[in-house]
């Protein structure tokens, strides 16, 4: 150990009397990479302080590039025969290579992100930003991928022999650099790789998605959070919003539902309803197994097939309009802020229904033309602070459940499970009691709670 110790500080009186801009770079990572491990750890903080962390990771690839050319620069000319020596410079400068490339890509990443919100989320400026980036990204977390394999390849060798020049070459990794390859492994690059390819998924720059938007109405509890009066088939390739078909959720179903599975107990015995609608499908609290419900019943009355499901509260829209700064509907003169908004949503305000609206209900025609004017903006390029509030509120909603989302296909959704971004229920070890809150019109009480006892298996 001793030996090693030695050897580790003669590279740094080598380095210090040689390259000592590369040992000044190396001790500022330490503070960089402990700052991008916690940036890397919380996809939400990455996202909201897009600018920030494009900061960081500039900063960082700035610093490995320097310890890089520093030790390539000193390798070169170090005369030392000494194999101990030389391989803590081979590992520092593949971990430094590791570095720049993992770098290179998140501060890509985070240019388009910030491209992307301030452009407008799904407008066509936005979606070039974001497919034009993330090819570069995949190309560098490719590039780290394989560097980190190196820096692994060498320290699995020296540990099989037991080698001084393994613990030497640890020691420059742990104390110089200040990272180690388990947060490698387990944070970094797989959360990089794992944000891009869900995102890349998401916005359908792979190739076209359909997505329900289902809206919830929290007044008549159920569930995942609240009646189903609305849902919005929504397309998006590359990025873009393509099109979109607005409906009130009682029109979903074909009109004999006999394809609809038998409804739920409570549903028949309180509203006399044999069949399961779609307007009822949320009534798992597991939400990934509602949204399944909710694609399979659009699929047998539309005929579409989802590939994922995001539901939302009315609130949440109403938040949107303040993070807005306020929208214009176009039966409403002047504009319109949440508080405002709210009042016709509940129905205290009347709001007329012409032919080009979907249904002729005053309540739903105003929802519709709120939502188009809640969209229209968020797709147009906006100031920094009202980006930031609009990512705020659906940060917000997913924290709160206000807002839950669940695709279907398993890789890309591993973020959204992992983040409990999905409103799924946790698997447990134990048995536990679990109670659901649910409102059905006709019920003798305000609202009917049911109440499961699950086992665990």
């Amino acid at each position: 150990m001793l030996d090693t110790l030695l050897t580790a500080l003669e590279l740094a009186i080598i380095s210090g009397k040689e390259t000592p801009e590369a040992v000044a770079a190396g001790v500022h990572m330490r503070s960089v990479i402990q700052e991008t491990q916690t940036t890397l750890r919380n996809p939400s903080e990455l996202l909201f302080n897009a600018q920030r962390s494009n900061e960081l990771f500039v900063t960082l690839e700035s610093r490995a590039g320097q310890v890089l050319g520093g030790l390539s620069n000193l390798k070169g000319r170090a005369e030392t025969s000494d194999a101990a020596l030389q391989e803590a410079l081979d590992l520092g400068i593949e971990v430094a290579a590791l570095l720049q490339s993992l770098s290179t890509a998140m501060a890509a990443f985070t240019e388009a992100t910030d491209d992307f919100l301030k452009a407008g989320i799904l407008s066509e400026e936005g979606a070039a930003a974001m497919k034009s980036s993330l090819p570069r990204v995949k190309t560098a977390l490719s590039d780290a991928q394989l560097a980190l394999d190196q820096v692994l390849a060498r320290r699995s060798g020296g540990a099989e022999t037991a080698s001084s020049s393994s613990l030497t070459g640890r020691f420059f990794t742990s104390v110089l650099l200040n990272i180690e390859e388990s947060s490698l492994q387990t944070t970094l690059l797989p959360r990089a790789a794992q944000g891009v390819d869900s995102l890349q998924y998401l916005l359908g720059l792979d190739a076209p998605r359909t997505y329900l938007l289902i809206g919830q109405n929290p007044d008549e509890i159920r569930p995942t959070g609240g009646f189903l009066g609305v849902v919005v088939e929504v397309h998006v390739q590359d990025g873009r919003l393509t099109s979109l078909r607005y409906f009130d959720s009682d029109t979903v179903d074909q009109a004999d539902f006999a394809s609809n599975p038998i409804a739920p107990e409570p549903i028949f015995r309180y509203l006399w309803i044999t069949r399961l609608l779609f307007r009822d499908a949320n009534w798992n609290p597991h939400f990934p197994s509602s949204a399944a419900q909710i694609a399979d019943l659009y699929y047998k009355g539309q005929g579409v097939q989802a590939d994922g499901v995001i539901a939302a509260t009315e609130d949440m829209v109403l938040h949107l309009v303040d993070a807005l700064g306020g929208v214009e509907v176009p039966e409403i003169v002047g504009v319109l802020d949440g508080a405002t908004a709210g009042k016709y949503v509940d129905g205290v305000f009347s709001y007329p229904c012409l032919p080009r609206h979907t249904v002729l209900r005053s309540k739903r025609c105003f929802d519709e033309d709120l939502f188009q004017a809640v969209l229209g903006r968020m797709m147009q390029p906006l100031p920094e602070e009202r980006s930031r509030a609009i990512l705020d509120v659906f940060l917000q909603g997913l924290a709160h459940k206000d807002m839950l989302v669940h695709v279907f296909d398993a890789k890309a959704a591993e973020i959204l499970w992992e983040q409990q971004w999905n409103g799924a229920l946790r698997q447990v070890d134990h048995d536990y009691l679990m109670v659901v809150d649910i409102s059905l019109p006709g019920t003798p009480v305000p609202s009917s709670t049911g109440v499961s006892s699950t086992r665990s298996s």
